[in-house]
């Protein structure tokens, strides 16, 4: 054990050197999942600290509380999970950070926001993006520190919340072989200093894909993939409360105002297929399943669908859903006989982004969103021949996207804007309740 904590300790020195961050901060604190009455918020310390928050009402100082003080430890990788409950909804809340008794001092005030008691509309946005690169070096070359300011461009915009889509961090081929190795890359990536400010002004949720699950293209035989959930749990506040199969997987359902997020796990499922797919599965049926009844439950206006890789996509290149072609149609099949209105389908992997339709008979046609990289690399190549792909939407830079939700009714609408790393729009589109319904 003292070496265990010995290496950490390490860690989280060598991570110091290359992303400092004032005091014993070393990443956050990041706003997570926001419910009604409740919200969680993470951070990451350098060493073993005790942590507290302070919160109010926006402009209602007089009113703040405290969270439990909560101790990290090494073990955890000085992680913290604040579950702050008893919240009011619909409400804008300010908070502070205590780390040992002192407070942290940002260059912003920090919030945090809760669902309103019912969904009445009104507009907001988030932002979402894949593939997102840290390279492990001493000092970061000017290339790098231009690549990261991909997360202050996203920023700049100020969406409600992000969604990670997946490859959110890359393990290393020896990280995989270690708890050790796989607590370091998180640690690593999550202290970079370029994406703090980001973390610290939104909301953020996530899924998980290769690269941040395990080695390349891994699957159900993963051998450390207790690990990988363990890992995610700890560096991500997803909604606990709306799982399939508890703890053992990634997929549940968030709700923001009147739509709700459903995030599939595309990895613990997966048998493992090097070359023939066709009749192997990649969700799983239980998994389907779960989804096809949380959609036919939902009575949000827009439902989007989350997964790492690609879904609609009929080209039947590297991991693509369309590969694994049986389950594959079986999910369509389900989602045509469960006539549910309102679903968009958002996806990352393939390292450039592009808009996927695809007509269905007697029904609305299904858009799927396919947004990377945020910082990896961008391929010269490769780019498939998706002949469901939207004209003008494909993007083979580093880029991101903005999905407004704003209108009223039958004008209720969905923005999906892709944005370069330096915040230039590079493609747009508008679609609306009444062309999904």
């Amino acid at each position: 054990m003292k070496g265990f904590i010995a290496h950490l300790f390490i860690i989280l020195s060598l991570s110091s050197i290359s992303f400092a961050q004032n005091g014993l901060l070393h990443s956050g604190p990041m706003p997570g999942f926001s419910g009604k009455n409740r919200v969680n918020i993470w951070l990451q310390t350098k060493e073993p600290s005790n942590a507290k928050i302070k919160y109010w009402i926006y402009e209602d100082e007089n009113g703040f509380d405290y969270s439990s003080e909560v101790a990290s430890d090494v073990e955890h990788g000085n992680t913290f999970q604040f579950d702050l409950r008893n919240l009011k909804p619909g409400k804008m809340y300010q908070y502070e950070v205590y780390i040992n008794d002192i407070k942290q001092e940002f260059k912003e005030p920090l919030f945090f926001r809760t669902q309103p008691d019912s969904s009445a509309g009104g507009e907001f946005s988030f932002a979402t993006g894949s593939c997102a690169y840290t390279k492990e070096t001493d000092i970061a070359s000017d290339e790098d520190k231009n690549i990261y300011k991909i997360y202050t461009s996203i920023a700049a915009l100020k969406p409600d919340f992000m969604l990670w889509l997946g490859d959110n961090i890359y393990f290393e081929n020896a990280d995989v072989a270690s708890r050790d190795g796989m607590l370091h890359r998180y640690t690593f990536s999550r202290g970079n200093p370029y994406l703090q400010n980001l973390l610290r002004t939104s909301h953020h949720y996530a899924i998980w894909d290769d690269h941040d699950f395990g080695p390349n293209d891994a699957d159900s035989t993963f051998k450390n993939k207790a690990y990988s959930n363990e890992l995610f749990r700890l560096f991500w506040c997803n909604n606990n409360l709306t799982e399939f199969q508890k703890r053992n997987s990634i997929a549940n359902v968030f709700s923001w105002n009147d739509v709700e997020f459903f995030l599939l796990d595309d990895r613990t499922f997966r048998a493992p297929a090097k070359i023939a797919r066709a009749n192997k599965q990649l969700l799983g049926k239980e998994q389907i399943s779960w989804l096809i009844t949380e959609l036919k439950r939902s009575s949000a206006t827009f439902k989007f669908i989350a997964m790492g890789g690609q879904i609609l996509n009929p080209d039947k290149v590297f991991e693509n859903y369309s590969r694994y072609k049986n389950e594959w149609k079986y999910l369509l099949s389900e989602l045509d006989k469960a006539e549910v209105g309102g679903i968009i389908l958002l996806t990352g992997d393939r390292h450039f982004s592009e808009v996927t339709m695809m007509p269905r008979k007697g029904n609305y046609p299904l858009y799927e969103l396919t947004c990377s990289p945020l910082t990896s690399s961008v391929p010269k190549k490769e780019l498939g021949h998706n002949k469901l792909r939207l004209n003008g939407s494909l993007i083979a830079e580093r880029n991101f996207s903005i999905i407004t939700i704003g209108g009223e009714g039958e004008k209720r609408y969905i923005n999906m804007t892709i944005y370069s790393n330096k915040s230039m729009p590079l493609w747009e589109k508008r679609i609306y309740k009444s062309e999904i319904y």
